[in-house]
């Protein structure tokens, strides 16, 4: 009779959520990450929309992740579908490859930036999504500019965008999967970032089926 002493999945689900708002120190409703997180993930389950393997496969992408067209095509529509109604600057979701310690991009809305990063201390300085696979921490740059003046990132590369957002896709038990990287014009409102808080913790279930070789 152990299924008597289940809990609905509703309470897994928020609690993952409030544990994940938690250790990442970010302000917002968990309910609005909830009805994120349930529409990504039901725009994944019903992917039937024809997409060229070039638009994201790239000669970064490990020849043995290509051939995983269905997972790569979920993680495209589900990136489109919130893109489409929440357009910002650009918006990638990399994998992370432990082993190598590297980013790669697996999906990408908008103006194009890096397909590829190394993970090491001197990229943590220079890209924000190499600094949140590097600590594990979500990091949330609302003046751009203000951070480069103060030397908290360096590079000219950043002169592109006003603000910048970069949360780990993690599992609960705090192994990283990825990154989901946006950069804007302007910056982020409260109920946009728990939108694409939704997507990270929407996308985990692909990201680990084509990463967990490389935990």
């Amino acid at each position: 009779m152990r299924h008597l002493f289940r809990q609905p999945e509703r309470y897994f689900t928020m609690n993952t959520i409030q544990d994940y708002l938690q250790t990442q120190a970010l302000c917002v409703s968990p309910d609005e990450v909830a009805i994120s997180r349930v529409a990504v993930q039901t725009v994944m389950a019903h992917a039937k929309a024809h997409i060229e393997n070039s638009v994201w496969q790239h000669n970064k992408l490990p020849e043995y992740l290509c051939q995983q067209t269905a997972i790569f095509k979920q993680l495209y529509l589900a990136l489109d579908s919130v893109y489409e109604r929440n357009p910002v600057q650009s918006v990638v979701i990399y994998g992370y490859f432990s082993e190598t310690n590297e980013l790669i991009r697996f999906a990408q809305m908008g103006q194009e930036i890096e397909n590829h990063l190394s993970v090491n201390e001197e990229n943590a300085q220079r890209y924000l999504a190499v600094r949140t696979a590097h600590a594990g921490w979500a990091n949330i740059v609302t003046d751009t500019q203000k951070w480069l003046d103060n030397q908290e990132l360096l590079g000219e590369h950043h002169q592109r965008n006003r603000a910048q957002i970069s949360l780990p896709i993690c599992g609960e038990n705090g192994v990283i999967y990825g990154v989901l990287h946006l950069e804007n014009q302007q910056n982020f409102t409260q109920e946009e970032i728990a939108i694409w808080i939704g997507v990270a913790l929407g996308v985990l279930p692909n990201m680990q089926q084509l990463l967990t070789q490389n935990v």
